[in-house]
């Protein structure tokens, strides 16, 4: 899917001019360049647009989850290693060579690493198969702690955010702005909460009793969930689903990438919520 980028002056600045002048700067040869630009031609193509005619806007448009999408589809058609080790170190080279013109603000490559990722993701039957599990799950606390359970899982695999953070949210991290909700998961990072996750959340506030502050509580309401109870709910989906807990991380890299596909999981998880 090709990147959203605004339209300004900077765009009439080709990405693809800057990293060659860089590169013909440093003396390398005709036939080094041209290995460059051809992963570099294949890394564009993923997302929709050439390098040859890319702006500094498109290619800053491109975070490090969508980085990672590129090199995680390559791993996953068999790319030898060589090969995915070579093509990161142009992506890498690129993004340094337009930071230190001033072009960009950051290098979206560099936090990627080749032993990190991941062969596969959770199949998106899983997925459903997760949420259906927890809908049905008899216990006390009932469908309060149902509908909580399926709100973090949701938050972990359509927000990213990590287990650790879970028991730290607290209601003060949601933030009405003009285009809707806001997450507050780290101090200095805001995501956008709609469609089906904040319906699972404003019905999951419904249920929940507001004698703390924090967004995810025990069963009384009073205490906010300790990090063990979220790992208890994950080794209840491992032994009874066989769900793989250890690619809820890279499957929401992936769905964060791959909107489309995100948008229909989700709408396949709605009925079976809580």
């Amino acid at each position: 899917m090709r990147p959203v980028v605004p339209a300004t002056m900077e765009t009439q600045l080709t990405g693809y001019d800057a990293f060659l002048a860089a590169l013909k700067a440093q003396g390398m040869t005709s036939g080094t360049i041209s290995g460059y630009l051809s992963d570099l031609n294949q890394f564009c193509r993923f997302f929709g647009f050439t390098f040859e005619h890319a702006t500094s806007d498109e290619l800053s448009s491109l975070h490090t989850p969508h980085v990672y999408s590129y090199f995680d589809s390559l791993a996953g058609r068999g790319i030898c290693r060589h090969t995915l080790k070579r093509s990161l170190s142009s992506v890498r080279r690129m993004y340094d060579a337009l930071l230190a013109g001033g072009y960009l603000h950051e290098n979206p490559a560099r936090a990627i690493r080749l032993k990190t990722l991941p062969e596969k993701r959770l199949p998106d039957e899983s997925i459903v198969a997760a949420f259906t599990f927890l809908e049905n799950r008899t216990r006390y606390g009932g469908r309060l702690l149902n509908a909580r359970d399926q709100l973090i899982l949701l938050f972990m695999l359509f927000l990213g955010v990590h287990l650790y953070r879970i028991p730290r949210l607290s209601l003060l991290d949601l933030k009405k702005d003009g285009l809707g909700l806001l997450l507050r998961v780290t101090a200095h990072r805001l995501l956008p909460v709609d469609g089906v996750v904040l319906k699972s959340l404003h019905a999951y506030l419904a249920l929940r009793p507001y004698a703390c502050l924090a967004l995810f509580v025990d069963v009384t309401g009073r205490h906010a969930i300790f990090s063990s109870a979220v790992g208890e709910m994950l080794k209840t989906l491992e032994s009874s689903l066989k769900f793989d807990t250890s690619l809820i991380h890279p499957t929401s890299l992936w769905l964060e990438s791959h909107t489309e596909e995100s948008d229909a999981l989700l709408e396949s998880i709605e009925p079976h919520l809580a």
